[in-house]
């Protein structure tokens, strides 16, 4: 198989794949980071990623080639793991992931032989279908007889990536064909972990669904903490507490400044602006972002007194 994208999600795809016994290609548009990742060094600061980054670069499962070409010729399974950053009016940007698979599909044309592509990438439910798949075989001059598309949201977290790659909770695909669906089971069979088969759009949207989720878990644990200012209570055993009931679980409970990374807010945000362009409001989730705007000034507030 092969990974397109060697950074923070694609080198955990990789490095996955490659200690549970998969050969594994890598590739990166940046000359420099392949150099580094070649040579064993990890630009990304996860505990024990550099160890596993070595490890693996021993054993040979995992390679780092120097091409598009050299990538589509050797692996029949191709991951996208290519950055989506945040946009304008909500929107995704997919110009990285865009111009990747016009290369992916340019590197394809005169390979024969069928190839299963993968979306790793955060997208909005129904981008593959409707701009991505006919992207791809536009530029690879193939049909979808001799090339297939699926989904496959990652959910990986910083600081337990390692973890988290190697023992996941959930393996979600998103599939159109029983074909591909045999496929990807067979190569996440030997992770052990449930794997659950929707539609490319039903995947892609798991991955919106539970960043919403988590996000909105944070914003109450901080507005309870606002109450719990005003009447003097110690907010962190209460939300202890509180998730301890199976039903809500004891995680993303920590009162703070709000939530900030690198998914939260640009996937909400993303929700939000692909409702509203199909003339749907999400109340909750509008309130969500506002309340998490609110939190970091409040904690900005408490700091200055």
């Amino acid at each position: 198989m092969g990974v397109a994208g060697l950074g923070y999600m694609g080198l955990a795809t990789a490095l996955g794949f490659a200690a549970h016994g998969v050969r594994v290609l890598g590739y990166d548009v940046r000359v420099d980071l392949r150099q580094s990742l070649a040579a064993g060094r990890a630009e990304i600061h996860e505990p024990g990623l550099p160890d596993l980054l070595r490890r693996e670069l021993r054993s040979g499962r995992f390679r780092v080639v120097d091409s598009w070409s050299e990538l589509a010729r050797g692996a029949s399974i191709l991951f996208l793991c290519l950055p989506t950053p945040a946009g304008p009016g909500g929107r995704i940007d997919l110009r990285p992931l865009a111009d990747g698979i016009r290369q992916l599909g340019a590197a394809l044309r005169p390979i024969p032989g069928r190839r299963l592509v993968v979306v790793k990438s955060s997208v909005t439910s129904g981008t593959t279908e409707t701009i991505l798949r006919p992207l791809l075989e536009a530029a690879a001059g193939k049909s979808s007889a001799e090339l297939s598309v699926a989904t496959n949201p990652e959910f990986l977290a910083e600081g337990t990536m390692v973890g988290d790659v190697l023992h996941p909770e959930r393996i979600v695909i998103g599939v159109s064909r029983p074909r591909d669906q045999r496929l990807l089971r067979r190569l996440y069979g030997r992770f052990g972990a449930p794997i659950v088969t929707l539609s490319t759009s039903g995947a892609e949207l798991v991955k919106y669904a539970s960043n919403a989720f988590l996000a909105t878990k944070v914003t109450l644990a901080n507005e309870f903490a606002r109450v719990a200012e005003t009447v003097g209570v110690d907010v962190d055993p209460v939300m202890a507490a509180v998730g301890l009931d199976s039903r809500i679980g004891g995680k993303f409970l920590a009162a703070g400044p709000g939530f900030g990374g690198s998914c939260f807010e640009k996937d909400i945000r993303a929700v939000l602006g692909s409702a509203h362009r199909s003339g749907l409001r999400l109340p909750a989730l509008e309130a969500v972002v506002r309340s998490n705007a609110g939190q970091a000034a409040h904690a900005y507030s408490l700091v200055r007194h």
